[in-house]
């Protein structure tokens, strides 16, 4: 509700003030001004809580199996690291072309393989890249 209330205030160009998660369409797609709170610290939070939230933090868990049946997925999640900034870039391009999330996905691994050839080996770079260059799609990918 909150999206679509500020998408109508915004096409209206009336005013809204809430919050809004960094990396939702309305903050990737519109010229919004973002109210800046003072940084987050653990004696403001527990005092006044007159000030950013905390950043979060993102986990990545696996089932204990996987460590000694892949541990190259186990590395490359280790190394894994898509910023908001990497995932804006991602979401905006989804947005403006429509594009699910198969197509997103196919995207942005020919847009940025300097990010993530960094997550994975030598030969699985060159095997990624080989599917790619022939269009090919893993095996049990949505079709959405």
């Amino acid at each position: 509700i909150a999206n679509a209330e500020l998408s109508s205030r915004y096409e209206k160009r009336e005013p809204w003030l809430g919050y809004q998660d960094s990396v939702n369409d309305p903050v990737l797609m519109l010229d919004l001004v973002r109210l800046k709170e003072p940084a987050y610290s653990d004696e403001c939070w527990a005092t006044t809580k007159a000030c950013a939230y905390e950043e979060a933090t993102i986990l990545i868990a696996v089932n204990p199996e996987l460590l000694t049946r892949a541990p190259g997925v186990v590395a490359m999640l280790r190394q894994w690291d898509l910023s908001d900034e990497r995932y804006a870039k991602l979401a905006v391009w989804q947005i403006e072309h429509k594009a699910s999330h198969t197509d997103a996905a196919i995207w942005w691994l020919n847009d940025s393989p300097d990010v993530w050839r960094e997550w994975v080996t030598d030969e699985a770079a060159a095997a990624i890249q080989a599917a790619l260059a022939a269009g090919e799609r893993a095996e049990g990918w949505p079709d959405e």
